[in-house]
C-alpha cells in the first residue's frame, strides 16, 4: 500500500493504485461565525468540540473562497496563500492564515461554494493544504472541482467529525452517494489521473 498526500490528508492506494483510505494529517478548522472563536483556530489552538452546523459560516461563495480580480487570476502557489482572505467582507483571514495553520479540512455551513463557481476556488484551498471540506451542501459544480482536484466533499455530519478527529475512512463510505463517474474519478485520484487511465 502506498500513501500519496492530497494538501494535509493521506490518501493511502491499494495494490492497483486506487484511493482505499483517507486520514486527515492536518488541523481541522471550523469555520465558525463567531470571529474570537475562528481568530484562535488561526493562532494555533484547537477547538475542544465541534460547534454546531448552524454557528458555521454558510453560503459561503467562490467569490469569498478566492477574491475576484485579481486573486482569482492566479493560477499557482499564490491562490494557496489569498484563500478566504475576503471571508465576512475581509480582516478576518489575513493572506497566508489556513496554509500557516496547517490545515487538512475545512467544516462550514450549507450552501458552501455557490456564486460564480469559478473552478480555481477548489484549487486555491488545495494549495492552502485542504484535502476535505464538509458542508451539509455544497454547490454542485464547485462539489464536482473538489473531486476532478482529487480532493474529498462531505455532507455527512458524523462522517465528518470522524475524519476531523483523524479516523482512517474508507472511501467507499465517501462516495456512496455520487454518481458512476465521480466515484471514478475519486479512485482514480482526480480527473487528471483518470483521463491518463482511459488514454
Amino acid at each position: 500500500m502506498s500513501v500519496r498526500k492530497v494538501g494535509n490528508v493521506d490518501v493511502f492506494l491499494d495494490a492497483d493504485g486506487f484511493v482505499e483510505t483517507i486520514q486527515l494529517r492536518g488541523r481541522a478548522l471550523y469555520l465558525t461565525s463567531d470571529a474570537a472563536l475562528l481568530k484562535k483556530q488561526l493562532g494555533g489552538e484547537d477547538l475542544k468540540s465541534m460547534p454546531p452546523v448552524d454557528d458555521l459560516y454558510s453560503h459561503v461563495s467562490t467569490d469569498a473562497i478566492i477574491k475576484a480580480n485579481p486573486d482569482c487570476y492566479y493560477y499557482d502557489d499564490r491562490l494557496g496563500t489569498l484563500v478566504l482572505r475576503s471571508l465576512g467582507n475581509g480582516g478576518i483571514v489575513e493572506p497566508g492564515d489556513i496554509r500557516k495553520g496547517g490545515f487538512g479540512m475545512i467544516l462550514a455551513g450549507a450552501g458552501w461554494g455557490e456564486g460564480s463557481s469559478r473552478e480555481v476556488a477548489a484549487l486555491a484551498l488545495l494549495y492552502a493544504g485542504i484535502g476535505i471540506v464538509f458542508a451539509p451542501s455544497i454547490a454542485p459544480i464547485h462539489r464536482q472541482n473538489l473531486i476532478n482536484n482529487g480532493m474529498f466533499p462531505v455532507n455527512e455530519l458524523a462522517l465528518a467529525g470522524r475524519l476531523a478527529r483523524r479516523v482512517r475512512v474508507n472511501v467507499d463510505e465517501l462516495i456512496d452517494t455520487f454518481d458512476d463517474l465521480s466515484n471514478r474519478i475519486v479512485r482514480y485520484g482526480g480527473l487528471f489521473r483518470f483521463m491518463d487511465a482511459r488514454v
